[in-house]
């Protein structure tokens, strides 16, 4: 593609101060400005001019005057002052209601190119508002670890996202099978942040990294706040003077004697600051830290060029500019091993060491080891430049620019909701009762028959095969066998002519079936729910069903599910339940039954919550009149929007069937 054919390329920001998203945005921009590309960057806050330097060409628009004023709105709140707490609650709500507005106004003004949003709140917004015509990419610049909230965003509000991209590969197969039941036509990429390295700005140095004269100082760089761990650094300094002291008396230091036995340079400001100035004090370790503040990059390159390392302590990372930052100037990387960036990109004996979390001794230990071995940091130089290399950002950006070449996703025009697929499903419904349905399964294990799914259907899961075809692959499968669940479920069979038909709750099907499967010392695997419902469940079926064999156990958040799938196969279990919400629960069961040579698979949405006694089932009377879901409704009202969108859905479609022909054969 020629420079001057070279499409729009449109960047969201919210502001454009300090901060690793607004330096990825900013090395991104003026890379493909200088590429020929035309870069704008709709910007919410004006905050002062950019931290970082833009290129003449890129153009920035801020659309609105207003600023944030959580920290006034805060201090009205600690004094007491209620109309100073109203006024500044009324300048909230407004800068909010201006925050969203002007954006969409904005995304919406986007008519050709690319819309590349960097944050989750923009993504949705871009989706939604996002022109047809207009490549939509989306990045996720943290870990977030996934949480249940920000799923749904992935799984239900980025429906007209043409690319999502991930800072590392571990991140795009985490999310891969997260996403891909939901959205078929999605592109997911891993492309990491990369450096920009000005020479006429790099600091002074050798050609050779390991000529480099390096003093006994070790680097911190980063945010002063919570989950950047900073105040992790103390016990790591005492363990640190601890074996450094104790090194010079066995004299086998080779520490020169002008040197300071070691010191912590920490590069950063935050909420912080204060609490790690009274924890230094008190320790009696200010002869070891130097806090610098807030300082231009250039002399933190410097700093980094002349240490024998670069501490990591955080308690998540995405994907920090500082481990480039550190790779790029041979300072070797001291990380605890926590998600994601870290256990990604440091590797022991080739980039630094990678201690165990919180294991301030291990670190500690590691430090010394560079501060007294010269010979490590030599032995690291060909790993770090190797990553140096790897994340260059011509490696990195010809990466985006074929991104940006793939245009649109051509996407085959919205499913349209088709009322004969409705009608398969009911004509697959289970028309016996509980009591039948049991001793059904039992006997598919004794005679050792092909492995089935069930699936315990309300109308949301019927309106979801409805939307998606590969969930409509699962539900008109032949060794799916689906049971109403849901009382709306009855009653439209009833609607179709299936008077017969009996409702099976998930919850009581799992009940009696770990009461069938007992006696038999049958073996069980459980997958989903949060860690201290499944912790509590596993309570639960132990003492009530001491004879259980329990093969496999995993809570529902950050697990690799390929690696859940080997261990099905490996341990064949009689009983596979996941609670992980419909349709991930039975895409999860549906690759996991290709590998089993029996087995019933079961997937119980929060039927593990009820059982493990963490939410309570609707009392009989409600369920006698069929208001289960009422009362899930007043104690979870926030399911309230769903509930109504899916059932009114679900009622259209039942009609259509019952209009488009006759009752249904049974």
């Amino acid at each position: 593609m020629r420079k001057d054919q070279r499409k729009a390329i449109t960047f969201t920001a919210l502001h454009l101060q300090h901060g690793g998203v607004e330096l990825a945005i900013t090395q991104q921009a003026n890379y493909l400005a200088a590429e020929g590309y035309k870069v704008r960057i709709i910007c919410t806050y004006y905050l002062g001019e950019p931290a970082y330097h833009l290129a003449p060409k890129v153009e920035i628009c801020y659309l609105t005057d207003r600023r944030p004023n959580r920290s006034e709105l805060g201090a009205a709140l600690r004094a007491r002052r209620p109309f100073s707490v109203l006024r500044e609650a009324y300048r909230a709500a407004v800068t909010l209601y201006l925050k969203r507005q002007t954006m969409v106004k904005a995304i919406k003004a986007v008519e050709n190119g690319v819309i590349v949003s960097t944050r989750h709140e923009h993504s949705i917004l871009v989706s939604r508002y996002g022109r047809s015509g207009v490549q939509k990419v989306a990045q996720l610049h943290h870990d977030h670890r996934f949480d249940p909230k920000l799923l749904r965003g992935f799984q239900h509000h980025y429906r007209n996202i043409d690319d999502f991209v991930l800072l590392l590969p571990s991140l795009k197969a985490e999310l891969e099978p997260l996403i891909r039941p939901y959205n078929s036509s999605i592109r997911l990429h891993a492309i990491g942040n990369c450096l920009h390295m000005d020479p006429g700005k790099m600091p002074a140095q050798s050609t050779s990294l390991t000529a480099v004269k390096r003093h006994n100082h070790l680097v911190w760089v980063g945010r002063l706040s919570p989950e950047k761990g900073v105040l992790r650094l103390l016990p790591i300094a005492e363990g640190l003077r601890r074996l450094l002291l104790a090194d010079m008396a066995a004299g086998s230091s080779s520490r020169a004697e002008v040197e300071p036995l070691f010191v912590i340079d920490v590069y950063g400001d935050g909420q912080e600051m204060a609490e790690l100035k009274r924890e230094i004090a008190a320790a009696d370790l200010s002869e070891f830290f130097v806090l610098h503040g807030m300082r231009n990059r250039e002399e933190i390159l410097a700093a980094l060029a002349q240490s024998k390392g670069m501490l990591l302590t955080s308690h998540t990372e995405g994907f920090s500019f500082v481990i480039l930052e550190a790779a790029s100037m041979g300072a070797p990387i001291l990380a605890y091993d926590v998600r994601m960036a870290p256990r990604d990109l440091v590797k022991k004996g080739e980039t630094g060491f990678l201690i165990k979390d919180d294991d301030a001794e291990g670190m500690a230990a590691a430090a010394a080891k560079l501060l007294t071995e010269p010979a490590t940091i030599d032995i690291l130089q060909p790993g770090l430049a190797a990553m140096g290399e790897a994340y260059s950002e011509k490696k990195i950006m010809e990466r985006w620019m074929e991104l940006f070449a793939l245009g649109p996703v051509k996407a085959p025009g919205s499913a349209k909701v088709r009322s004969d697929k409705m009608r398969e499903y009911f004509e697959k419904l289970y028309d016996k009762t509980m009591a039948e349905l049991v001793p059904e399964l039992l006997k598919r294990l004794e005679q050792e028959l092909p492995p089935i799914l069930v699936v315990t259907a309300n109308p949301e899961i019927l309106m979801l095969g409805q939307r998606l075809p590969s969930y409509d692959g699962i539900l008109r499968d032949p060794e799916t066998l689906i049971v109403a669940d849901g009382i709306g479920v009855v009653k439209a069979a009833k609607m179709l002519g299936l008077p017969s038909l009996t409702r099976i709750p998930g919850v009581e099907l799992v009940e009696k079936l770990l009461a069938a499967l007992a006696p038999r010392r049958g073996k069980i695997f459980l997958y989903g729910a949060k860690p201290e419902v499944m912790e509590a469940l596993l309570t639960k079926i132990k003492q009530a069903y001491p004879d259980l064999q329990i093969v496999g156990a995993y809570h529902g958040y950050g697990q690799n599910e390929a690696v859940l799938q080997a261990e099905i196969a490996a341990t064949q279990p009689d009983l596979v339940l996941a609670a992980l919400g419909a349709p991930r629960q039975e895409t999860f069961l549906a690759q996991c039954r290709k590998s089993l040579s029996q087995g019933i698979l079961i997937g119980v949405g929060g039927s593990f919550d009820v059982i493990s006694g963490q939410k309570r089932r609707a009392p009989k009377i409600w369920r006698k009149l069929n208001l289960e879901w009422a009362y899930r409704l007043l104690h979870e009202p926030k399911r309230l929007g769903r509930f109504v969108r899916n059932n009114l859905g679900f009622l259209g479609q039942v009609w259509r069937t019952r209009l488009t022909g006759d009752e249904l054969d049974r």
